[in-house]
């Protein structure tokens, strides 16, 4: 069993032992600093942390009026101001916190409902009538709509409860503001996504997140003047961590992205220093960057920091990411420092910091935290496990699944990895999805699907294994970029087309070992299933493809 400690912290952070005591103090040392920015109408407003405190407040004391004390309570809806006054109203003294993926189907809200049963439901406008429809069945007392003007029909209005929670504060009512704080009970219930298994609900404390908060913090340096971009999902803890929770921890300020397709226009608008995202995205951009140097003629990537002055740091994780992209941006002067990590673990476990960083890999332990390799192999691969005060508590109300991943305060993440001799922590891939070869090899799908995307012809890949006679040989997918073949190689024909790729696949299978050469693979254009976090739903993709056949 390979085990190693922490790293040693590189800045001074202050201590807070839950979210009410970190946004009452960073109100303090910030109150007239930028905590949210967010276009409306075409402008940009500007919320600081003292309006963003008081909001709260107000809040808090409206929920607390309604009832709803101690209650559960759901959050869905686009990354918003109003999602985050939401989330640290009700965890700062209200009752649990229950975020819902703005994506997810009905039937997984009826999931979502069952499970939690929450008390009230804070949405968009867009959730409503599903949610009526299933009010009474799951015991749903209130719908709050975040865009309705007026309570109608039943359906209370975000803003005029807003305003009641002011007057109520006006008339003396503190229930909110003198609620206690147990920083060790489950305020928070994170649904997971679910990729390889029905979902699970996590349940983190206080001490889980700001554990992990101050561990970010002594090792990444956010900075006050420092502005975050907001595009991943907020309702995954990755996002709500690192850009929402820690950026208020630390002074900074919150912009909202207008969606995936304003990235790049975002970035400028808003002047983004720093920028936490998924793999794919930083891969968008890079190829974006690499497209206007050569339409331009540029010799270097110079011109980046001219286009996006500040930006000075993309924190990467949630899927493996080809390390050329990593070195280009370093040499770019954007620090790209991966990390690694899990809902389950409030979720960062490592990280690259400012001092080391080793491309590739997926950092050190962060502050705090310890990493061990259980049961590894004769190549020092094993099971990824890690112990610190961010460890969930366990999934609710499922003994038997908390028992399975968590042993003597180590979480068993069902993820697979090496340490090499500097201590850097390197994935190879999911417990659960690792294909064993006849030959006893074992074959990370993840990592030779990094290898195809690296490849301009291919947009994404999944590789996955299939009998041939009666041994494993490894196939891929491969959905094909067209508008790059298209500029690339103009009109050509499906035998073309086939062709070309062909020729990649070989010429990517010349990079690995023999028993990972890719045999066969099928041509599409339809994207590959994933979550909302960009993770590849493995089970429903190898169905897709079975029903097809």
């Amino acid at each position: 069993m390979n085990q190693m400690k922490e790293i040693k912290p590189l800045y001074e952070v202050r201590n807070i032992s839950n979210l009410k005591e970190m946004l009452d103090s960073s109100t303090k040392l910030f109150a007239n600093n930028p905590a949210f920015k967010f276009k409306k109408d075409g402008k940009i407003i500007t919320k600081t942390y003292a309006q963003f405190h008081s909001d709260v407040n107000a809040l808090g004391t409206a929920l607390i009026s309604l009832g709803l004390k101690d209650e559960h309570i759901s959050v869905t809806g686009v990354n918003s101001y109003k999602w985050c006054m939401t989330y640290l109203a009700v965890v700062n003294g209200v009752g649990t916190i229950v975020p819902m993926d703005k994506a997810i189907p009905t039937i997984e809200i009826e999931n979502i409902l069952a499970q939690s049963a929450p008390k009230a439901i804070i949405c968009e406008a867009k959730y409503v009538d599903i949610l009526k429809s299933l009010q009474d069945k799951y015991g749903l007392k209130y719908i709050i709509c975040m865009e309705a003007q007026e309570d109608v029909d039943g359906v209370l209005s975000f803003d005029k409860l807003l305003e009641k929670g002011q007057k109520l504060l006006e008339k003396g009512d503190t229930s909110f503001l003198n609620a206690k704080i147990d920083n060790t009970e489950p305020r928070i219930m994170l649904f997971t996504s679910g990729t390889t298994s029905k979902s699970k609900a996590v349940l983190l404390t206080h001490k889980n997140l700001c554990s992990n908060a101050m561990a970010i913090s002594m090792v990444v340096k956010y900075k006050p003047d420092d502005i975050l971009l907001s595009v991943l999902p907020i309702h995954h803890t990755f996002e709500c961590t690192v850009t929402f929770i820690t950026a208020l921890y630390n002074g900074s300020c919150i912009a909202f992205c207008e969606g995936l397709k304003h990235i790049g226009s975002n970035l400028k608008e808003f002047d983004i220093s720093i920028f936490a995202c998924v793999p794919a995205i930083l891969e968008s951009i890079y190829a974006q960057l690499r497209k206007a140097k050569a339409a331009n003629g540029y010799d270097d990537f110079a011109f980046v920091k001219k286009l996006y002055p500040h930006f000075r740091l993309a924190i990467v994780g949630a899927a493996s990411i080809d390390k050329n992209t990593v070195i280009a941006f370093n040499e770019m002067g954007i620090s790209c420092q991966q990390g690694y990590g899990l809902t389950e673990s409030s979720p960062v476990i490592s990280v690259e910091t400012d001092t080391c960083r080793c491309p590739g890999s997926i950092g050190l332990p962060l502050p705090g935290i310890e990493i061990k390799i259980d049961n590894p192999n004769e190549e020092g691969i094993g099971e990824i496990c890690a112990k610190g005060d961010n460890i969930m508590l366990g999934y609710y109300k499922n003994e038997e699944a908390t028992n399975e991943v968590l042993e003597n305060g180590w979480l068993h993440t069902g993820d697979l990895g090496y340490l090499d001799d500097n201590g850097f922590l390197f994935i190879s891939g999911r417990k659960k999805t690792v294909i064993v070869l006849d030959n006893g090899k074992n074959v990370f799908p993840e990592e030779v699907e990094v290898i195809l995307n690296s490849n301009d012809e291919i947009a994404e890949s999944f590789v996955f294994a299939e009998k041939k006679d009666t041994r494993l040989e490894l196939r891929a997918e491969i959905v094909y970029d067209e508008a790059h073949i298209k500029e690339k190689y103009g009109d050509i024909s499906e035998e073309e087309l086939y062709t070309i790729i062909d020729n990649v696949i070989r010429k990517t299978n010349k990079t690995l070992p023999l028993y990972k050469y890719i045999r066969k693979f099928i041509l599409t254009t339809e994207p590959i299933l994933k979550t909302t976090t960009n993770k590849i739903k493995r089970y429903a993709e190898l169905d897709k493809i079975k029903a097809v056949k």
